[in-house]
């Protein structure tokens, strides 16, 4: 039914040999025609399903041009492994194909990894940044080098990052050869092979899992009908907001550029020639190329949009800035991106399913059954700190205000009426 309102809309349902539900893919026509507009650089991860018979949910998702979560596709399967994640990826090339200048961004996985070096032969794949602080704290307990890791992580400059990697290492001496071996262009932006962008870390994936958290817990048909619910509403509240985009950028690449702009007012320039500027700011000297469309601490070139001191060298020059900005930026291919409109489905009593696909009785996979109560929170990572949210409504922790279910007594709400009249102090009244 999912294919009868979307067409075009892939899908992929994997049985056992006996009969049992074993893999799901799907990825939706209005994804396939929006990604065409979006930065390719994919984030890929999987993510534990709460409900009787556990399993996984793959998804993969890009940023679009206002940097908004894209949802490309999603999968469920039984468990995380070489066989789940090679079906997945050889249903995601069959949809998007080659994707010209592809990055793919996971965690450290070595399914992933594995799989992405068999289908994707030359495409870059980089590590999350977090992740490979968390696995840095998992093998070096008790070291505190966060704010560092994360200076090293991002850092545009090469010596830079070499002053970085070495104060790393004074910190830990078994530190800087470790990060060595993962490789220095997995999860440096300094020494990436393929062109991230601002894309360093995976937690838009994050944001994906938690707002499909209780979801999780339902069966896997109910799962797919929400995942569809949510790329449904988020195309719908994106086009709108597109389509009253008046600006030639999206809003958030303006709000950017206007912050570059604010830092280069205090910048000076020594001329070269009419497109080659020295930029001096503070004690870092730096050279821009407008026609190579480059700076010498890499932000202009990365991510394809100028920083602070290509914008003064452009201002000076009496350029538009709108000229050095990838069309990945563009309002106009914002709301192309959008343009494709994800179909709701009718009333399960209206459906028209085809003998074929009636015939076909899937059974439940098998259940792997633990002793205990089933968990449905995540164990945290070392290191990682799990913040609990406190209601403002019942005063309760693990749950917001709009969320709250929890009754509130009504003598409780008499008690804080008679609290508020009694505080406010006698009757001004004469």
């Amino acid at each position: 039914m999912l294919v009868e309102c979307n067409p075009s809309t892939t899908t992929d349902l994997v049985l056992t040999q006996e009969g049992r539900f074993n893999y799901l893919f799907f990825a939706l026509t209005a994804s396939n025609e929006g990604n065409k507009f979006c930065r390719p650089v994919v984030c890929v991860d999987g993510a534990h399903l709460k409900g009787k018979y556990k399993g996984m949910m793959f998804t993969v998702v890009c940023k679009d041009d206002n940097d908004s979560i894209f949802p490309l596709a999603w999968g469920v399967g039984d468990v995380e492994n070489d066989s789940s994640w090679l079906w997945f990826f050889t249903n995601f090339k069959q949809v998007y194909g080659d994707w010209p200048g592809l990055v793919i961004v996971s965690d450290r996985h070595p399914s992933i990894a594995k799989v992405i070096r068999e289908i994707y032969l030359g495409v870059f794949h980089g590590i999350c940044m977090q992740h490979m602080l968390h696995n840095i704290k998992n093998k070096f307990q008790g070291i505190s080098v966060d704010m560092l890791y994360y200076r090293c992580a991002k850092a545009y400059r090469l010596y830079e990052f070499a002053c970085l990697i070495n104060a790393l290492t004074l910190v830990q001496s078994w530190l800087g050869p470790y990060l060595q071996e993962v490789e220095y262009e997995r999860w440096s932006r300094a020494y990436s092979e393929g062109r991230r962008y601002n894309i360093m870390m995976t937690n838009i994936l994050e944001c994906i899992n938690t707002t499909l958290l209780k979801e999780r817990e339902l069966p896997v048909t109910a799962l797919a009908k929400e995942m569809k619910s949510l790329v449904q509403r988020w195309h719908y509240e994106r086009r709108t907001e597109a389509e009253k985009c008046k600006t030639r950028l999206t809003p958030s690449i303006e709000t950017l550029l206007s912050e570059q702009y604010q830092l280069s007012i205090r910048m000076r320039l020594d001329l070269a020639s009419d497109t080659v500027y020295t930029v001096l700011d503070g004690d870092k000297i730096g050279v821009v190329d407008l026609q190579a469309r480059t700076y010498s601490c890499r932000r202009f070139q990365l991510e394809q949009r100028p920083c602070a001191h290509a914008m003064i060298a452009i201002r000076h020059s009496k350029r538009d800035v709108y000229d050095f900005c990838s069309g990945y930026y563009n309002s106009s291919t914002w709301k192309v991106t959008y343009a494709g409109v994800v179909y709701p489905l009718p009333h399960q009593g209206d459906w028209v399913i085809p003998n074929e696909v009636r015939d076909v009785k899937v059974l439940p996979p098998d259940i792997r059954s633990v002793s205990g109560r089933r968990r449905k929170s995540r164990i945290p990572s070392i290191g990682e700190n799990a913040q609990r949210h406190k209601c403002s409504r019942c005063r309760q922790l693990g749950h917001h205000r709009k969320t709250c279910q929890n009754p509130i007594p009504l003598h409780e709400s008499q008690h804080s009426n008679s609290s508020q009249l009694h505080s406010s102090g006698p009757s001004q009244n004469v």
